[in-house]
């Protein structure tokens, strides 16, 4: 004979004789989630003019006449040529003589010469700053700065919308 008591309340119940059946019950959890605001973000952006140097290699074009006397009879008149980095022109003139004759009185040398010098201008660039208010109160992290302008200006990220 078995003699039991529910949960240990009330009198003890004898289940052969009274063919009680008890029943084991069990809970069983489900768990849902759901999305819930807790704050709002607010971004804004500013922008500074900075002004920095540019610096770029100007490369300056000229010439120099050099007038080199040279007093010699020709029979025709001498061709322009080229020595290296100077051209040179003939100048001729005629003379009268018992016999006319060409005289070369001087050539024109003409010396190509590239000056290069470095030129310094100030500019104005434009920076960015991102600003993040959070409504929850928590205080947010400024937005990372690129490392490499260069880098950062050649990257999409970089390029998306235009500075105001």
């Amino acid at each position: 004979m078995t003699t039991s008591t529910p949960a240990g309340i009330g009198p003890a119940l004898d289940t052969e004789r009274d063919g009680l059946v008890l029943e084991v019950v069990e809970e069983r959890l489900a768990v849902a989630k759901r999305r819930v605001a807790s704050g709002t973000v607010r971004i804004s952006t500013t922008t500074e003019m900075v002004e920095e140097v540019a610096e770029v290699e100007l490369d300056r074009y000229r010439v120099e006449v050099t007038h080199v006397p040279v007093g010699r009879i020709v029979d025709e008149v001498p061709l322009a040529r080229a020595e290296g980095d100077t051209t040179i022109l003939p100048v001729v003139e005629e003379r009268f003589v018992v016999v006319k004759q060409l005289f070369l009185k001087e050539e024109l040398h003409i010396r190509h010469v590239v000056e290069r010098e470095v030129a310094r201008t100030p500019v104005v660039l434009r920076r960015q700053h991102a600003t993040v208010d959070r409504s929850d109160g928590t205080a947010a992290e400024p937005a990372a700065q690129p490392a490499n302008r260069a880098a950062a200006a050649g990257s999409p990220q970089a390029t998306k919308g235009p500075l105001r």
